[in-house]
């Protein structure tokens, strides 16, 4: 029983493959609807990164003023 209902299930979506779409964006004919899809993916894949590349410099910043001693590097002084 379990097979059959499979092999219905993939003959209708090899015989009517708008029915396999994976999200609203795939099938829109609406470019603007792609971009912002594309530059939120490419927006939501970078902006992490960057906060770990920059939260590991503030750290090691960090870590390096305290081994030296002395106070924060940019503080002029007084």
């Amino acid at each position: 029983m379990n097979r059959a209902i499979s092999l219905i299930g993939l003959a209708a979506l090899t015989l009517v493959p708008n029915w396999a779409w994976a999200c609203a964006v795939c099938g829109t004919t609406n470019e603007s609807a792609r971009e912002a899809f594309l530059f939120g993916t490419i927006a939501m894949t970078f902006l992490p990164l960057l906060g770990l590349f920059f939260g590991v410099y503030l750290l090691r910043r960090w870590v390096r003023t305290r081994q030296e001693g002395s106070a924060d590097v940019h503080l002029p002084p007084t």
